[in-house]
């Protein structure tokens, strides 16, 4: 087949394979009524001559004659005929196992003579099934689709791709709108193109050998690797020139063909205990269990290199809650996307980690650990605020006795020598009005006057 995805869409339709049926339906029954023909014509020419002879053969009636030698022949074959078609219908049974209910004669029949053209109006009438694909998934009474295939139409919603197969390989991919299956084609899956979420837990051991668990939840979607535009970006609508709208028909959710191709390829076989008997199970997981395995693996290889402080402590900046922190988390959600997008046509939206579980023995030495540096953390800015502060007193204290002594020289500089006892009082005295606001100038400079006073005296 044409593999251009943009043909996948229309490469099959419906009036191609109504004409193809009814070419075969007229191999069919033009091959049935030419055996049934040489019978008769076997029979007639061949007939023993004694018994065309007989009196009792001559004498018969006309119409009896004409049963014998064409009707019996045809209900003998019509016999033969409804015989081996319910054979056929054991072996269908057998073979396929439909569901319950499921009418099996009407499937062959079908898939035997199909649908032949007819001309209006009687093509609404006469037509295939449909089968309607919507939320990821076909309805139950179209079913048979998976196991069987067509020819049926297919309408498919908005938000739901369908991969098909012709045999056990590859066909196409069909996406939202009108699709023809193909009489040898069968669904082998229905895939969500709406944004998925998956959460579950993560269970890995850090590089000293600490257990950690913790909740992770991701958000995905099948996007297209080379456009890789989140499809909650709807296409504008917009007024043509001509009046028609533009847009108005654009699906929701796009089907970017390759991208959803890679990702039902991208399957992976994974192991299931049976909780009945505890046995192990086998089973072939979806795309987005395919994309948890590797959010799981990478998540559990980060933590793997990492000692528990260095997942909650960051030495940048002093930040904590690093694997909790929003860049941390961003950058591992960025490098995890490119990866699935490349390799399975998956984009991982959004990551979210929470709810950290360690074991109580762990936890509470850490408590501990964490109470001691806070505590050796207070005592030393304390003990820092303390030396600040007492180093400010002295500072304080040296500054006013700086400046009292300069305003004391000041002052005795420009007293007269004859009259240096009152000079020099009178000057204290002013000294001491302009430092009243000052305690530490007022304390250093009463001293200064009771030493000044035992200087004079002597």
């Amino acid at each position: 087949m044409d593999t251009n995805p943009d043909n996948w869409q229309n490469f099959y339709t419906a009036e191609q394979a109504q004409w193809n049926d009814a070419r075969r339906s007229f191999l069919i029954i033009f091959n049935i009524l030419a055996g049934i023909s040489l019978s008769i014509v076997f029979f007639i020419l061949f007939t023993p001559g004694f018994m065309l002879n007989s009196l009792a053969y001559v004498h018969l009636n006309p119409l009896i004659i004409i049963f014998i030698t064409l009707i019996i022949p045809l209900l003998i074959a019509g016999a033969g005929i409804l015989y081996i078609f319910n054979l056929v219908v054991i072996f269908f049974d057998t073979l396929y196992k439909p569901p319950e209910g499921t009418n099996s004669k009407k499937l062959i029949r079908r898939r035997l003579f199909g649908i032949p053209p007819t001309p209006p109006p009687l093509n609404s009438i006469v037509h295939y099934p449909f089968v309607v694909a919507a939320n990821g998934e076909i309805k139950k009474d179209d079913e048979y689709a998976k196991w069987l295939g067509g020819p049926a139409g297919l309408v498919i919603l908005d938000g739901t791709a369908l991969y098909l197969e012709r045999g056990t390989r590859f066909s196409r991919v069909v996406g939202p709108g009108i699709a023809f299956l193909e009489k040898y084609e069968t669904v082998k899956e229905a895939v969500d193109l709406r944004p998925q979420t998956y959460q579950n837990k993560v269970e890995a051991w850090t590089k000293d050998g600490i257990k950690v668990e913790f909740m992770a939840k991701i958000i995905c979607q099948i996007d297209d690797p080379h456009q890789h535009i989140p499809s909650k970006d709807l296409v504008p609508v917009s007024v043509r020139d001509d009046g028609t709208i533009a847009g108005e028909n654009t699906p929701m959710y796009p089907c970017p063909s390759l991208s959803v191709r890679k990702a039902v390829e991208w399957t992976k076989v994974k192991r299931a205990i049976n909780t009945s008997d505890q046995s192990e199970e086998l089973y072939q997981s979806k795309w987005l269990e395919g994309a948890w395995g590797k959010v799981q693996g990478k998540l559990a290889n980060y933590i793997s290199k990492r000692h528990l402080e260095d997942l909650f402590v960051s030495a940048n900046q002093g930040i904590a809650g690093k694997i909790l922190s929003m860049q941390e988390r961003e950058k591992l959600r960025s490098e995890l996307d490119q990866e699935l997008i490349m390799n399975a046509g998956v984009s991982l939206i959004d990551m979210q980690i929470e709810r950290f579980m360690i074991e109580s023995p762990v936890n509470e030495k850490r408590i501990e650990k964490w109470m001691a540096e806070w505590k050796a953390k207070a005592d030393i800015r304390g003990g820092t605020a303390g030396a600040e502060g007492k180093k400010s007193i002295e500072s304080a204290k040296a500054e006013a006795q700086h400046s009292l002594l300069l305003q004391i020289a000041d002052e005795l500089s420009k007293a007269n020598p004859d009259t240096l006892h009152d000079s020099a009082l009178l000057a204290l005295s002013r000294i001491l009005e302009q430092n009243q606001g000052d305690p530490y100038a007022s304390a250093y400079l009463n001293d200064a006057i009771e030493n000044i006073k035992e200087i004079l005296k002597n």
